[in-house]
């Protein structure tokens, strides 16, 4: 079930939220203990957390929360990343090309 939950919670996430707002934001809003010098990414509204809960729960009685909730999180995940990767290529800095063919025999 955990696959079902997940992506199917991930999906609606991004049909309900724009990529803008999943990319800035996180599910819970709470200051990540992995990068303690930024700042904490505001929480998505716990009302459109809760939908998503409730409309998995009908179609999968036995969901588990805290999949659901994974799946949440793993759209603002990859939200994040791909704004981050999209402004990279943008901004015309490509880190992995430094030094590219220096070190070719």
């Amino acid at each position: 079930m955990l696959k079902k939950e997940a992506s199917y919670a991930s999906l609606l996430i991004k049909f309900l939220v724009p990529e803008t707002v999943l990319a800035t934001h996180s599910r819970t809003g709470k200051k990540s203990n992995a990068f303690l010098n930024r700042a904490a990414k505001p929480g998505i509204d716990e009302r459109i957390i809760t939908a998503i809960y409730e409309s998995i729960k009908k179609i999968y009685p036995q969901a588990n929360k805290s999949f659901v909730l994974n799946g949440i999180t793993s759209a603002c995940n990859t939200a994040s990343s791909k704004v981050r990767k999209q402004a990279r290529k943008n901004s015309g800095s490509n880190p992995a090309r430094k030094n590219s063919g220096s070190n070719q025999i």
